[in-house]
C-alpha cells in the first residue's frame, strides 16, 4: 500500500531513515560511516504501513531529520523500523504502538535512551532532538576537551616536561 503525500512524497519509502530490521542491522549501520562511526546520536521511528498518523507525521519527521542533519552533520544518525515483522527491535525498545520515536544514545547503545512522548510538531521534534544531541553528543566531547586540557596542564608542571630544554629521547648517558 503507497500513498502520495503531497509534494509527490511517497509513504513509506520517503520517510527519512536508514531502513533497518534487526537488532544487529542497526548495530551495523551506526559502526558505519553513514550512521556516524559509533559516535553519532542515533534517532529512530516505528511505524506501520497501514498506520494513518504515521503517514500524517511523515513530512514533520522528515523536515525536523534535515534540519538536525544540518545543524550537526555526522553527529546525527536516523533509523526507520516497519514494525510489521521486526519482534527481537519492538521486544528491545519496548514499542507497543506507532508512530514511536525513540532516541537510542550515541551508537545505539542504550544510555540515555527515551522516547519522544511530546505533541508532534516541528518545533517540539526539533527541541526534543537538540536536548538529546547537546545532553549526549555535544557535552561529552567537551567534558573530554576539559578533561585532556587538565592532563596536559597536570603533565607540564611535573618533571618530565622539559619545555626549553632537551627532551629526554635526546639527552646522551
Amino acid at each position: 500500500m503507497n500513498y502520495i503525500l503531497a509534494g509527490d512524497l511517497v509513504w513509506p519509502q520517503d520517510l527519512k531513515g536508514n531502513k533497518v530490521k534487526t537488532m544487529k542491522e542497526i548495530k551495523d549501520y551506526v559502526q558505519s560511516p553513514e550512521g556516524g562511526n559509533g559516535k553519532a546520536a542515533v534517532f529512530t521511528i516505528f511505524y506501520q504501513q497501514s498506520c494513518r498518523p504515521c503517514y500524517e507525521e511523515m513530512p514533520i519527521w522528515n523536515a525536523a531529520v534535515d534540519q538536525i542533519q544540518k545543524e550537526y552533520p555526522g553527529q546525527v544518525a536516523f533509523i526507520k523500523v516497519d514494525t510489521k515483522s521486526q519482534k527481537d527491535v519492538l521486544g528491545h525498545y519496548n514499542v507497543r504502538s506507532t508512530p514511536k520515536v525513540y532516541f537510542c544514545g550515541v551508537a545505539a547503545s542504550d544510555e540515555g535512551i527515551n522516547a519522544f512522548n511530546l505533541r508532534r510538531t516541528y518545533e517540539n521534534h526539533l527541541s526534543w532532538m537538540r536536548e538529546q544531541v547537546e545532553k549526549y553528543v555535544i557535552k561529552p566531547e567537551a567534558e573530554l576537551v576539559t578533561a585532556r586540557t587538565k592532563q596536559t596542564q597536570l603533565f607540564e608542571k611535573t618533571s618530565l616536561w622539559l619545555p626549553n630544554r632537551a627532551q629526554p629521547s635526546s639527552i646522551k648517558k
